[in-house]
């Protein structure tokens, strides 16, 4: 028996969803055509700002910690916490990730900001991300993500689900980068 055509498209996709144990979804990519991963290691790290959690009583820095850099990223490249619109001290760009972030929120309004961002209350499964990538006020990239199967807690999913979005946004050198 030979599969074609549209049932065979729809068996592999079903086999690329059972291959997500987290259920993520990533909208709203964009990378700048400028955009290199060396404005991360020039600060001699990942600068993470944090808005909102994706689970409750979890802090800043326990998510922070959670995070899993793609591995086309220089081993040994940490992410560390900073405070809402830290930009211009010393650190060329930094990761913005708002958790339960209202649809409406655009990227420039998010790298501009100096207070804390609005997010939804964590539910007890899954959770939805805004990342953005500033250097400055300057959009570098982008990407809003569901995690819809990840258990409130589980911080092997966190940093798996994180790690996907990252690397979904480009955030590592990519080809015509090395």
């Amino acid at each position: 028996m030979r599969v074609t055509g549209w049932p065979l498209l729809a068996f592999v996709l079903g086999l690329a969803a059972c291959d997500d144990p987290d259920g993520t979804v990533v909208t709203h990519t964009f990378r700048e055509s400028g955009y290199a991963p060396s404005v991360f290691t020039a600060g001699g790290g990942v600068a993470v700002e944090v808005h909102g959690t994706p689970f409750a009583g979890w802090a800043e820095d326990e998510i922070v910690a959670a995070i899993a850099l793609p591995q086309s990223l220089p081993a040994g490249l940490r992410a560390r916490p900073v405070a809402p619109g830290s930009s211009g001290i010393g650190l060329p760009a930094r990761i913005v990730l708002v958790f339960g972030a209202a649809e409406g929120l655009g990227p420039r309004e998010t790298c501009a900001t100096r207070d804390p961002l609005p997010g939804a209350a964590p539910q007890a499964v899954g959770y939805t991300v805004w990342a953005v990538v500033c250097s400055e006020a300057r959009v570098l990239a982008t990407g809003r993500m569901r995690a819809t199967r990840v258990q409130a807690g589980d911080g092997v999913a966190l940093t798996r689900s994180l790690r996907h979005l990252f690397t979904v946004m480009g955030l590592g050198p990519q080809r015509q980068d090395r």
